[in-house]
């Protein structure tokens, strides 16, 4: 009975509460004014521990709320360098683009959600500016990568401290560019923190700064201050792609005229400065007899030369009489288009020059640029060019077949410049020998050949016909028709896939096949094979190129290659059965 006295009482005052708000409008109430409501004390605000905890709760129970079969997704976020991203916001999406769960990674990176059992979901993840994705199927684990990004702000200017405006900036690999303003300021920014080195270029002007590394986030200031002329960035190697460290490396004009000097650093990398914008040639020197050389053109900043050692020429002239002034040594350059450009000088005779190998060089003397001679130089290879007055040079060799067997009876026939000529026929033992008059060293050429259909004709080019000096050239082989891949065989032969042509100093790789060994390789129409396995292939016409490039379908051979730029680099190409009609050409 107490209980319910109570229970009514609270109604009765409930009402009497309620009543009395109802009827305050209605004018003044004769009731006895309510007692004031006690003032409560406000509940203080979360800080921000507080606030980051229940948001993880919550988070988390958002996480475990699928419904039906589930299992537990790990995410792992990283960053760019494979570092933790912790604090990274992850977001899980299911087939059907709805979000099924999303939070932030653990100081470890780490993030965990219940998915659907059955049901192939994503991940992604953002950062700061940068965002990764992943794809998850059945995988109870997936890794999302994210790169947080930074920025490098500054200006650009000149010696006088003055701002350079319309400078190109790049930074890194050359993906991230700017312009600067009238103020010469810039801003770029690395995304994926793998900038190690700035640039900036002008008119006629270029500078470079390194970086020490970028951090997630961070803002770099720098200043570039640009120098007269260009710069050219590279790396020398040497003939087995190994880089080459302190090599001296020149800068020269046509003129022969130094005009930038520097040193590769441990890693074989090397910066030239200040480079005039002229055609130039890039000269590395290993000092132990490793030479190699690069054209570059004109207006070209570059920041991607190789430089490749090969074993040096040495040249010397022997002149027969009173002459003691220098002599002048030219190389033939086929890959800069036929132009001939000085490469040095020779003090006097018995002087020695080491030079890039191989090429052909012309040497003159005198006023009127009198001819001593050419030669063609070989890698390690010391060469003696002689001149003055006639006397009688030499050239002898063998002539034998496939099998080494001596040929007897074989016509020889040798011309040289000058209108120099003879032929002879091979001995019983198959040897052959020419002895002519000349004044200078010639390039003479020696053509065998057999009467009739049973064997091939050959020829050696370039071989030197020098006063006073006898030229051994060893066995020639001559291969029966019948044996020769391609012609009277029979028998399946391997090829490289591309037409050729001879050159001063190699042969022109014409047309390329499709998809031929060549064309995999990533030779390109119109670089010169200088060496052919061993045989430089300066010495051989086109006919004893082909015998020495094909080969049993699946053998593999190995080719030096000079580019257009005059950079050389070796390539080995599996032979194979090349059928042109149905693969075409690339060019």
């Amino acid at each position: 009975m107490r209980r319910r006295r109570l229970v009514f009482g609270a109604m009765v005052l409930v009402s009497g509460v309620l009543l009395g708000v109802a009827l305050e409008g209605d004018g003044p109430s004769e009731a006895t004014p309510a007692a004031p409501p006690a003032v409560t004390a406000k509940r203080p605000k979360p800080d921000a521990d507080t606030v980051a905890a229940r948001r993880r709760r919550a988070l988390a129970r958002l996480a475990t709320h699928v419904e039906g079969a589930t299992r537990a997704l790990a995410v792992t976020v990283v960053d760019c360098r494979g570092a933790a991203a912790a604090g990274a916001d992850v977001t899980v999406i299911g087939a059907d683009g709805a979000a099924l769960a999303n939070g932030q990674a653990d100081a470890g990176g780490a993030f965990t959600a219940r998915v659907p059992e059955a049901d192939a979901v994503s991940v992604v993840a953002s950062l700061g500016p940068h965002e990764g994705g992943a794809a998850a199927s059945s995988d109870a684990a997936v890794r999302v990568d994210v790169c947080p990004g930074a920025s490098v702000e500054g200006r650009v200017v000149d010696r006088r401290g003055r701002p350079v405006s319309d400078a190109t900036v790049t930074l890194g690999d050359g993906l991230d560019v700017a312009v600067t303003d009238e103020a010469g300021e810039f801003v770029l920014t690395d995304l994926d923190l793998t900038g190690e080195r700035i640039v900036a270029t002008a008119e006629a002007a270029s500078g470079e700064l390194a970086l020490t590394r970028l951090e997630p986030f961070e803002v770099r200031r720098v200043e570039l201050v640009l120098e007269t002329g260009r710069r050219l960035l590279g790396v020398v190697l040497d003939p087995a792609g190994e880089p080459v460290a302190y090599a001296t490396l020149t800068a020269r004009d046509f003129a022969d005229q130094e005009v930038a000097r520097a040193r590769s650093d441990r890693l074989g990398r090397f910066w030239l400065k200040e480079v005039p914008f002229t055609p130039v040639t890039v000269v590395a020197d290993d000092g132990q007899g490793g030479v190699g050389q690069l054209y570059v053109e004109a207006d070209a900043v570059r920041d991607d030369l190789i430089v490749t050692l090969q074993p040096a020429g040495r040249l010397m002239v022997d002149y027969q009489g009173a002459y003691t002034g220098s002599f002048d040594v030219i190389a033939l350059v086929d890959g800069l288009g036929d132009r001939p450009g000085k490469v040095t000088s020779l003090r006097g005779p018995g002087d020695v020059v080491v030079l890039p190998a191989p090429r052909k060089y012309w040497v003159v003397y005198g006023e009127d640029n009198t001819p001593c001679g050419e030669v063609l130089l070989t890698p390690g290879q010391v060469a003696t060019v002689r001149c003055g007055a006639p006397r009688e040079g030499r050239i002898i060799g063998r002539v034998v077949d496939a099998a080494g067997r001596p040929l007897a009876n074989v016509g020889v026939w040798l011309r040289a410049p000058d209108g120099l000529a003879d032929n002879r026929a091979t001995d019983g033992a198959g040897r052959f020998a020419f002895a002519l008059a000349t004044p200078r060293t010639l390039p003479a050429d020696v053509i065998v050949a057999v009467p009739g259909r049973d064997y091939l004709p050959t020829r050696r080019r370039n071989v030197p016909l020098a006063p006073g000096e006898t030229t051994d050239l060893g066995d020639l082989r001559l291969d029966a028709v019948d044996d020769f891949p391609g012609l009277g065989s029979a028998n399946p032969f391997g090829g490289i896939g591309a037409q050729i042509e001879t050159t001063e100093d190699g042969i022109r790789l014409g047309r390329i096949v499709r998809g031929g060994p060549l064309d995999v390789a990533g030779v390109q129409a119109g670089e010169v094979v200088i060496a052919i396995g061993e045989a430089t292939s300066g010495f051989l016409p086109a006919l004893d190129a082909v015998r020495l490039l094909r080969g049993a379908p699946g053998s593999a051979i190995t080719l030096r290659l000079r580019k257009a730029d005059g950079s050389t680099r070796e390539v080995s190409v599996e032979r194979s059965v090349i059928d042109v009609e149905s693969a075409g050409w690339v060019n």
